[in-house]
């Protein structure tokens, strides 16, 4: 009877061990598919990220208008006129009498002229009759806008 009990126990350890076995593949099929779970949730977390980031910068855009971007004014839709809140005055156009005159002395001229600015000469009304009689000289500064190119040649390095 000894020899029966001794093979019962074999049996239920050998089937123990056999639901063991079974119970580790189980495990390891569950940590396996964790880590996917855990590789997707991260992926869609930096996903959600991005999206945040995108949606503030069109809140930002959305903000903008001519006044402070470089859209042309005619994107700016419809807006309330901001109207002029300058009371009007009594006062002609131009200058005031007896107001300070703000003219280009000879100094600055020369100054000017001494750093390399260039002067025109330009004759109004002038003919045989009147080229010997005094004249009266405007001076006017103004900025000349030169269209430039500049052609770069690289050679090869040896």
């Amino acid at each position: 009877m000894a020899v029966k009990h001794s093979k019962n126990l074999f049996d239920q350890l050998s089937e123990a061990l056999t639901k063991i076995d079974d119970l580790t593949d189980t495990i390891k099929s569950l940590v396996d598919e964790l880590k996917t779970v855990n590789d997707k949730n991260s992926q869609q977390q930096l996903l959600i990220e991005k999206l945040l980031l995108e949606i503030e910068r069109l809140k930002t855009n959305n903000k903008k208008d001519s006044s402070n971007s470089n859209k042309p004014s005619g994107t700016n839709g419809f807006k309330k006129a901001i109207t002029n809140r300058r009371e009007k005055s009594n006062k002609k156009q131009g200058g005031q009498l007896n107001h300070e005159l703000h003219r280009l002395d000879e100094d600055k001229v020369s100054e000017l002229i001494s750093k390399g600015a260039k002067v025109d000469i330009i004759d109004i009304n002038l003919n045989e009759a009147n080229k010997n009689t005094e004249y009266k000289t405007i001076k006017v500064i103004d900025i000349d806008v030169v269209t430039k190119i500049i052609e770069y040649r690289y050679y090869p390095d040896e």
